[in-house]
Protein backbone atom coordinates (compact mmCIF):
# COMPACT_ATOMS: atom_id res chain seq x y z
CA UNK A 1 0.00 0.00 0.00
CA UNK A 2 1.12 3.65 -1.09
CA UNK A 3 0.70 5.93 1.58
CA UNK A 4 1.58 9.47 1.91
CA UNK A 5 1.00 13.34 3.42
CA UNK A 6 0.42 15.97 1.63
CA UNK A 7 1.19 19.69 2.87
CA UNK A 8 -2.41 22.01 4.34
CA UNK A 9 -3.69 22.96 1.28
CA UNK A 10 -6.11 26.30 1.24
CA UNK A 11 -9.73 25.48 -0.30
CA UNK A 12 -13.00 26.46 -1.12
CA UNK A 13 -16.18 25.04 0.59
CA UNK A 14 -18.86 24.20 -0.42
CA UNK A 15 -22.26 26.38 0.20
CA UNK A 16 -24.68 23.58 -0.51
CA UNK A 17 -25.45 20.11 -0.64
CA UNK A 18 -25.21 19.19 -4.23
CA UNK A 19 -28.17 17.31 -5.97
CA UNK A 20 -28.13 13.65 -7.44
CA UNK A 21 -26.99 13.01 -11.21
CA UNK A 22 -28.31 9.71 -12.99
CA UNK A 23 -26.96 6.63 -11.90
CA UNK A 24 -23.49 5.41 -13.86
CA UNK A 25 -24.76 2.95 -16.84
CA UNK A 26 -22.15 0.72 -18.66
CA UNK A 27 -20.79 1.53 -21.88
CA UNK A 28 -17.36 1.19 -24.25
CA UNK A 29 -14.71 3.24 -25.74
CA UNK A 30 -13.37 6.19 -24.50
CA UNK A 31 -16.34 8.50 -24.22
CA UNK A 32 -18.02 5.76 -22.06
CA UNK A 33 -15.09 5.34 -19.70
CA UNK A 34 -15.61 9.32 -19.16
CA UNK A 35 -19.18 8.79 -18.69
CA UNK A 36 -18.35 6.21 -15.75
CA UNK A 37 -16.37 8.18 -13.95
CA UNK A 38 -18.02 11.49 -14.12
CA UNK A 39 -21.19 11.31 -12.08
CA UNK A 40 -21.70 13.44 -9.42
CA UNK A 41 -20.30 12.16 -5.80
CA UNK A 42 -23.29 13.40 -4.38
CA UNK A 43 -25.49 10.49 -4.38
CA UNK A 44 -26.90 11.96 -1.03
CA UNK A 45 -25.82 14.00 1.26
CA UNK A 46 -22.90 14.11 3.19
CA UNK A 47 -23.14 11.58 6.44
CA UNK A 48 -22.60 13.43 9.71
CA UNK A 49 -22.24 10.77 12.57
CA UNK A 50 -22.78 13.30 15.37
CA UNK A 51 -25.04 16.15 16.48
CA UNK A 52 -23.15 19.37 17.25
CA UNK A 53 -24.56 22.05 15.78
CA UNK A 54 -21.49 23.85 14.42
CA UNK A 55 -20.25 20.54 12.86
CA UNK A 56 -23.75 19.95 11.10
CA UNK A 57 -23.94 23.53 9.49
CA UNK A 58 -20.16 23.23 8.58
CA UNK A 59 -19.96 22.14 4.58
CA UNK A 60 -17.75 19.75 4.07
CA UNK A 61 -14.53 19.95 1.69
CA UNK A 62 -15.17 20.23 -2.35
CA UNK A 63 -14.51 17.08 -4.10
CA UNK A 64 -12.11 18.83 -6.09
CA UNK A 65 -10.00 19.54 -3.39
CA UNK A 66 -10.12 15.98 -2.18
CA UNK A 67 -9.42 14.70 -5.77
CA UNK A 68 -6.47 17.39 -5.49
CA UNK A 69 -5.20 16.57 -2.01
CA UNK A 70 -5.43 12.78 -2.83
CA UNK A 71 -3.54 13.13 -6.48
CA UNK A 72 -1.77 16.31 -6.31
CA UNK A 73 -2.83 16.96 -9.51
CA UNK A 74 -5.06 20.04 -10.16
CA UNK A 75 -8.51 19.73 -11.56
CA UNK A 76 -11.18 21.71 -12.93
CA UNK A 77 -13.00 21.68 -9.91
CA UNK A 78 -15.24 19.02 -11.17
CA UNK A 79 -15.80 15.53 -8.97
CA UNK A 80 -13.87 13.68 -11.71
CA UNK A 81 -10.94 14.05 -14.14
CA UNK A 82 -8.00 12.40 -16.08
CA UNK A 83 -4.19 12.46 -14.71
CA UNK A 84 -1.66 11.38 -16.65
CA UNK A 85 -0.46 7.92 -15.35
CA UNK A 86 -3.31 7.29 -13.15
CA UNK A 87 -6.31 7.03 -15.67
CA UNK A 88 -10.09 8.70 -14.56
CA UNK A 89 -10.02 9.67 -10.32
CA UNK A 90 -13.46 10.32 -9.17
CA UNK A 91 -14.73 11.16 -5.45
CA UNK A 92 -16.87 8.35 -4.46
CA UNK A 93 -18.45 9.70 -0.60
CA UNK A 94 -17.97 11.94 2.03
CA UNK A 95 -18.57 10.99 5.76
CA UNK A 96 -18.42 13.80 8.50
CA UNK A 97 -17.66 11.91 12.83
CA UNK A 98 -16.59 12.42 15.79
CA UNK A 99 -13.51 10.70 17.54
CA UNK A 100 -12.09 11.60 21.31
CA UNK A 101 -13.67 14.78 21.01
CA UNK A 102 -12.83 15.95 17.55
CA UNK A 103 -15.00 16.65 14.65
CA UNK A 104 -13.24 15.34 11.46
CA UNK A 105 -14.04 14.70 7.81
CA UNK A 106 -12.93 11.80 5.46
CA UNK A 107 -13.53 12.08 1.24
CA UNK A 108 -13.05 8.86 -0.33
CA UNK A 109 -12.20 8.84 -4.02
CA UNK A 110 -11.08 5.45 -6.45
CA UNK A 111 -9.13 5.70 -9.60
CA UNK A 112 -8.97 3.58 -12.44
CA UNK A 113 -5.83 1.79 -14.42
CA UNK A 114 -4.38 3.76 -17.27
CA UNK A 115 -6.38 3.42 -20.75
CA UNK A 116 -4.95 0.52 -22.57
CA UNK A 117 -5.31 2.54 -26.03
CA UNK A 118 -7.94 0.38 -27.14
CA UNK A 119 -10.71 2.61 -27.43
CA UNK A 120 -13.47 -0.47 -28.40
CA UNK A 121 -12.18 -2.13 -25.31
CA UNK A 122 -14.99 -3.10 -22.37
CA UNK A 123 -14.21 -2.98 -18.68
CA UNK A 124 -14.66 -6.58 -17.16
CA UNK A 125 -16.62 -7.24 -14.20
CA UNK A 126 -13.22 -7.74 -12.40
CA UNK A 127 -11.23 -4.72 -13.60
CA UNK A 128 -11.52 -2.93 -10.18
CA UNK A 129 -10.79 0.26 -9.21
CA UNK A 130 -8.77 1.39 -6.69
CA UNK A 131 -9.82 3.54 -3.43
CA UNK A 132 -8.33 6.88 -1.78
CA UNK A 133 -9.00 8.88 0.95
CA UNK A 134 -8.28 12.04 2.46
CA UNK A 135 -9.12 13.20 5.98
CA UNK A 136 -9.38 16.95 7.27
CA UNK A 137 -10.11 18.00 11.27
CA UNK A 138 -12.91 20.56 11.97
CA UNK A 139 -10.65 23.45 13.30
CA UNK A 140 -11.14 25.64 16.64
CA UNK A 141 -13.97 28.20 15.99
CA UNK A 142 -12.03 31.65 15.35
CA UNK A 143 -9.54 29.82 12.78
CA UNK A 144 -8.83 31.30 9.24
CA UNK A 145 -9.84 27.95 7.93
CA UNK A 146 -13.35 25.84 8.56
CA UNK A 147 -11.36 22.26 8.20
CA UNK A 148 -7.14 22.11 8.77
CA UNK A 149 -5.69 19.05 6.28
CA UNK A 150 -4.66 16.18 8.36
CA UNK A 151 -3.59 13.74 5.51
CA UNK A 152 -4.57 11.38 2.42
CA UNK A 153 -3.69 7.90 0.90
CA UNK A 154 -3.73 6.87 -2.86
CA UNK A 155 -4.44 3.26 -2.00
CA UNK A 156 -6.52 1.90 0.51
CA UNK A 157 -7.66 -0.97 -1.00
CA UNK A 158 -9.59 -2.13 -4.51
CA UNK A 159 -13.32 -2.88 -5.14
CA UNK A 160 -16.14 -2.22 -7.39
CA UNK A 161 -15.72 -3.79 -11.05
CA UNK A 162 -16.07 -2.42 -15.03
CA UNK A 163 -13.47 -0.12 -13.78
CA UNK A 164 -15.82 2.51 -11.56
CA UNK A 165 -16.85 2.11 -7.91
CA UNK A 166 -20.09 0.47 -6.42
CA UNK A 167 -22.41 3.80 -6.80
CA UNK A 168 -23.84 4.73 -3.39
CA UNK A 169 -27.20 3.74 -2.29
CA UNK A 170 -29.50 7.21 -2.00
CA UNK A 171 -32.16 5.55 0.36
CA UNK A 172 -30.21 3.92 2.64
CA UNK A 173 -27.88 4.87 5.68
CA UNK A 174 -24.98 4.55 6.82
CA UNK A 175 -23.54 2.46 9.98
CA UNK A 176 -20.53 2.64 12.39
CA UNK A 177 -18.80 0.65 14.93
CA UNK A 178 -15.71 1.85 17.10
CA UNK A 179 -13.99 -1.28 18.18
CA UNK A 180 -12.50 -2.26 21.49
CA UNK A 181 -9.19 -0.94 20.11
CA UNK A 182 -10.11 2.19 19.16
CA UNK A 183 -10.69 1.68 15.32
CA UNK A 184 -13.90 2.62 13.60
CA UNK A 185 -15.74 0.95 11.20
CA UNK A 186 -18.11 2.46 8.75
CA UNK A 187 -20.44 0.46 6.37
CA UNK A 188 -21.25 2.50 3.76
CA UNK A 189 -24.62 1.04 1.37
CA UNK A 190 -23.92 0.67 -2.24
CA UNK A 191 -25.20 -1.17 -5.41
CA UNK A 192 -24.06 -2.49 -8.45
CA UNK A 193 -25.74 -4.22 -11.40
CA UNK A 194 -24.83 -7.79 -12.50
CA UNK A 195 -27.08 -9.60 -15.42
CA UNK A 196 -30.21 -7.07 -15.11
CA UNK A 197 -30.26 -7.35 -11.19
CA UNK A 198 -29.35 -4.60 -8.79
CA UNK A 199 -27.28 -5.81 -6.04
CA UNK A 200 -27.26 -4.40 -2.77
CA UNK A 201 -24.27 -3.77 -0.79
CA UNK A 202 -22.44 -2.58 2.41
CA UNK A 203 -18.94 -1.41 1.31
CA UNK A 204 -16.85 -1.48 4.72
CA UNK A 205 -14.33 1.11 5.79
CA UNK A 206 -12.22 0.73 8.51
CA UNK A 207 -10.03 3.76 10.44
CA UNK A 208 -7.37 2.39 12.69
CA UNK A 209 -5.73 4.07 15.30
CA UNK A 210 -3.91 6.14 13.42
CA UNK A 211 -6.31 9.45 12.94
CA UNK A 212 -5.39 9.23 9.24
CA UNK A 213 -4.82 5.88 8.19
CA UNK A 214 -7.92 3.94 6.41
CA UNK A 215 -8.26 0.92 5.01
CA UNK A 216 -10.97 -0.97 2.79
CA UNK A 217 -12.34 -4.11 4.86
CA UNK A 218 -14.51 -5.64 2.18
CA UNK A 219 -18.03 -6.13 0.55
CA UNK A 220 -21.67 -7.47 2.31
CA UNK A 221 -24.46 -8.59 0.06
CA UNK A 222 -27.03 -6.55 1.71
CA UNK A 223 -29.74 -7.55 -0.80
CA UNK A 224 -31.19 -8.20 -4.19
CA UNK A 225 -33.90 -6.09 -6.75
CA UNK A 226 -34.45 -7.79 -10.35
CA UNK A 227 -37.83 -5.37 -11.09
CA UNK A 228 -35.71 -4.11 -14.02
CA UNK A 229 -36.23 -7.15 -15.70
CA UNK A 230 -38.68 -9.78 -13.96
CA UNK A 231 -42.37 -11.11 -15.00
CA UNK A 232 -44.99 -8.85 -13.42
CA UNK A 233 -47.76 -11.46 -14.03
CA UNK A 234 -47.82 -15.00 -14.84
CA UNK A 235 -48.96 -13.61 -18.55
CA UNK A 236 -45.41 -12.76 -18.91
CA UNK A 237 -43.03 -15.12 -21.37
CA UNK A 238 -39.01 -15.43 -20.79
CA UNK A 239 -38.79 -13.44 -17.73
CA UNK A 240 -37.76 -14.46 -14.37
CA UNK A 241 -40.43 -14.05 -11.22
CA UNK A 242 -40.02 -10.66 -9.08
CA UNK A 243 -38.02 -11.14 -6.13
CA UNK A 244 -36.37 -7.81 -3.95
CA UNK A 245 -34.67 -8.79 -0.69
CA UNK A 246 -33.13 -6.18 1.65
CA UNK A 247 -30.85 -6.72 4.81
CA UNK A 248 -30.45 -4.55 7.90
CA UNK A 249 -26.63 -5.18 9.18
CA UNK A 250 -25.78 -5.32 12.48
CA UNK A 251 -22.47 -5.00 13.91
CA UNK A 252 -21.92 -7.51 16.98
CA UNK A 253 -19.03 -7.72 19.27
CA UNK A 254 -17.19 -10.34 20.11
CA UNK A 255 -15.85 -11.28 23.63
CA UNK A 256 -12.05 -11.22 23.13
CA UNK A 257 -11.99 -10.53 19.57
CA UNK A 258 -11.89 -6.66 18.29
CA UNK A 259 -13.50 -6.50 15.70
CA UNK A 260 -17.02 -7.33 15.70
CA UNK A 261 -18.94 -10.10 13.60
CA UNK A 262 -21.37 -8.16 10.78
CA UNK A 263 -24.55 -9.85 10.96
CA UNK A 264 -27.40 -9.33 8.17
CA UNK A 265 -30.70 -9.91 8.56
CA UNK A 266 -32.74 -10.60 5.77
CA UNK A 267 -36.30 -10.25 4.47
CA UNK A 268 -38.48 -10.21 1.27
CA UNK A 269 -38.30 -12.49 -1.28
CA UNK A 270 -35.69 -14.50 -3.52
CA UNK A 271 -35.84 -16.55 -6.61
CA UNK A 272 -35.66 -20.73 -5.24
CA UNK A 273 -35.83 -22.30 -8.26
CA UNK A 274 -36.41 -21.54 -12.43
CA UNK A 275 -39.58 -19.52 -12.46
CA UNK A 276 -40.66 -19.89 -8.37
CA UNK A 277 -39.93 -17.81 -5.53
CA UNK A 278 -39.80 -18.04 -1.61
CA UNK A 279 -39.97 -15.81 1.38
CA UNK A 280 -36.66 -15.24 3.08
CA UNK A 281 -36.56 -16.44 6.82
CA UNK A 282 -34.45 -16.40 9.45
CA UNK A 283 -32.20 -19.55 7.69
CA UNK A 284 -30.71 -16.65 5.16
CA UNK A 285 -29.55 -14.56 7.99
CA UNK A 286 -25.13 -14.39 6.60
CA UNK A 287 -22.70 -13.41 8.91
CA UNK A 288 -19.34 -12.19 8.00
CA UNK A 289 -16.04 -12.61 10.50
CA UNK A 290 -12.82 -10.45 9.78
CA UNK A 291 -9.96 -12.47 8.38
CA UNK A 292 -6.75 -11.28 10.14
CA UNK A 293 -4.71 -12.39 6.97
CA UNK A 294 -6.73 -10.92 4.16
CA UNK A 295 -7.64 -7.65 6.31
CA UNK A 296 -11.16 -8.14 5.03
CA UNK A 297 -14.38 -9.30 5.95
CA UNK A 298 -15.06 -12.82 4.71
CA UNK A 299 -18.99 -14.77 4.62
CA UNK A 300 -19.11 -17.36 7.33
CA UNK A 301 -19.82 -20.74 5.37
CA UNK A 302 -22.25 -22.58 7.32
Amino acid sequence: MTKFRSALLPFTLILAACQPDTAPQAGSGKDAIQARTSVSPFKNPVTMSDSNQRSASVPPPEPGEVLRAIYRKEGDGSSSYAIDGQGWVSYWYGHAYEIGGRRYFTGFAYSTGEPSGDEAAVPAPGDQVTLSQATYALAPEGSVTLWEFIGAEHDIGQFGGHEKGNAIDEDGSPKTFRTAGGGYLLAVPAWYLETGVRIKTAEILLREHEQDHWQYAGSVATGEDNSAGCASDATAEGLPPCAVSTGTLEFQPQPGVEMPLIRVVVKGMVIDSPGKTRALDVRDTAEYRYDLGKSKYELVQR
